[in-house]
């Protein structure tokens, strides 16, 4: 997917009016404001700010995405992965990852499981990240 499909699915427009609305009627403090306006400023002058917003961002949803796959295994919750992947728990302590209902790996402890789990995740982060 090259920059120009992209832009075409989000209207950019759009979302940067809903900043402006977003700042100006939600954020209490002027210096919060000032924050987010600086933010809006850097985005779009500094492309090396962009790249640094796009990795950290990146880094803070994947800190969250294994706090949320972590919670759901230590639960012992049904996992749902992207691309048809699942994490189904069984027996006292085992998983098994499915695929489109078909077992693809079983006795899987929950060490292994919660690694399977952010290791697809990750893996098709990067995929969608080469596509792009």
């Amino acid at each position: 997917m090259n920059k120009e499909s992209q832009t075409s699915i989000i209207d950019l427009k759009l979302v940067w009016d809903t900043m402006n609305k977003v700042i100006e009627g939600v954020i209490p403090t002027e210096s919060d404001r000032l924050i987010l306006y600086r933010f809006k400023d850097k985005l779009t002058d500094s492309e090396k700010f962009e790249f640094t917003v796009n990795k950290e961002f990146s880094r803070i949803q994947l800190k969250e995405l294994k706090d949320e796959i972590e919670y759901l295994i230590d639960n012992r919750f049904k996992v749902v992965l992207k691309m048809g992947f699942e994490l189904v728990p069984y027996a006292e302590v085992n998983w098994k990852l499915m695929h489109y209902g078909n077992i693809y790996l079983d006795n899987l402890d929950t060490k292994l499981a919660r690694r399977i789990a952010y290791d697809i995740n990750v893996a098709i982060k990067i995929k969608a990240s080469k596509t792009s």
